[in-house]
């Protein structure tokens, strides 16, 4: 604890199991551009103790592995993962994906249950699982799961992955901002508390420039029943379209609260026919600002609450709102 760890500039390190920080304070580690590299799938390694690998080995590997502690910081330097290795990425579709599942734990760097985590001016590539992860320290199913907290990802490139860029699974007070990501099967960024013992709260996304993706630009759905106060504001979406999906599995909604989507631009139209945003179960929706083409309509809410659809330009929309099962729903000043 109390230290900061410099690595060589330039230099080149081989990962096959995981770099675990476990219940660690106020480290730095400072990469000076030295590389991280995988050049194998894991298989054969030895897992990190328990609580590591919840999910099996190695598909519960990752690169980097923060478990619990507090302050820590992984700065200026270049994460590869093996996505691109014994499987070359092979595109969008299911088909060329559904073989790669058995290692989707995979990440480039976890924060599980960490408080004050910081990942700063780093490139994290090639990864099958998320790019990113903030996860729980405990899986779903273990009673009262530590969420990580006051987690920061800012100023990286992600790029190359099976599944998603930065995602949050059980974290409250986070920001991802100003990073570039890119080339994902999934959503640019992932707010999903698929366990209902999990939360996400507090979560501001902010200046992110986006390239290839084959799904959502973004999304915050899942299980659980806490999926709040949610900040979309300033992102770019340059490789694909600006499509985002809020929403809830749960039989009776509104059960989220509090969603901003603010001043976000992307170059292309939705596709497939479904809605740029859609919404399901959000007490308080703000749309506001936003610039994207669209196919259909721009907005479709349903079950929802206290929703503003306000000075947006949806070029091509054919409906800037349509509303099913909700209330206190308006709109003003959009153009198309």
């Amino acid at each position: 604890d109390d230290s900061t760890l410099e690595f060589p500039p330039k230099a080149c390190y081989e990962i096959e199991g995981t770099l675990f920080v476990n219940n660690r304070h106020r480290l730095l580690f400072n990469g000076n551009g030295a590389e991280f590299l995988a050049k194998t799938i894991g298989v054969g390694t030895t897992p990190p103790p328990s609580p590591g690998p919840h999910i099996g080995w190695p598909a519960a590997r990752a690169q980097w592995w923060v478990m619990e502690g507090a302050d820590i910081t992984i700065e200026n330097m270049v994460i590869h993962g093996a996505a691109n290795l014994e499987a070359p990425y092979e595109g969008t579709t299911w088909g060329a994906r559904k073989q790669r599942r058995q290692y989707i734990g995979q990440y480039g760097v976890r924060f599980a249950g960490t408080t004050r985590g910081l990942l700063d001016d780093c490139t994290v590539t090639d990864t099958f699982s998320d790019l990113v992860g903030v996860t729980a320290d405990n899986p779903a199913n273990v009673k009262d799961p530590q969420p990580a907290r006051d987690i920061t990802i800012v100023d990286n490139v992600l790029e190359r992955s099976d599944r998603d860029g930065p995602s949050v699974y059980d974290g409250v007070d986070i920001t991802i901002a100003h990073n570039t990501i890119g080339d994902v099967w999934g959503p640019i960024v992932d707010l999903e508390p698929v366990a209902t013992r999990w939360e996400v709260d507090d979560v501001t996304v902010l200046d992110n420039t986006a390239g290839t993706h084959a799904h959502y630009f973004m999304t915050a759905s899942g299980a659980s029943t806490i999926n709040d106060n949610l900040l979309f504001k300033g992102n770019v979406d340059i490789g694909g379209n600006m499509m985002m999906l809020i929403g809830s599995r749960q039989p009776h909604p509104p059960i989220r609260e509090n969603v901003q989507i603010i001043d976000n631009r992307a170059n292309k139209a939705n596709t497939g026919g479904a809605s740029l945003i859609a919404v399901k179960g959000v007490n308080r929706l703000t749309v506001e600002g936003n610039n994207a083409p669209v196919n259909g309509t721009a907005v479709n809410v349903q079950d929802s609450n206290n929703v503003n659809v306000v000075v947006n330009s949806f070029h091509g929309a054919s409906a800037f709102v349509t509303a099913t099962g909700s209330s206190s729903v308006s709109q003003r000043g959009n153009s198309g």
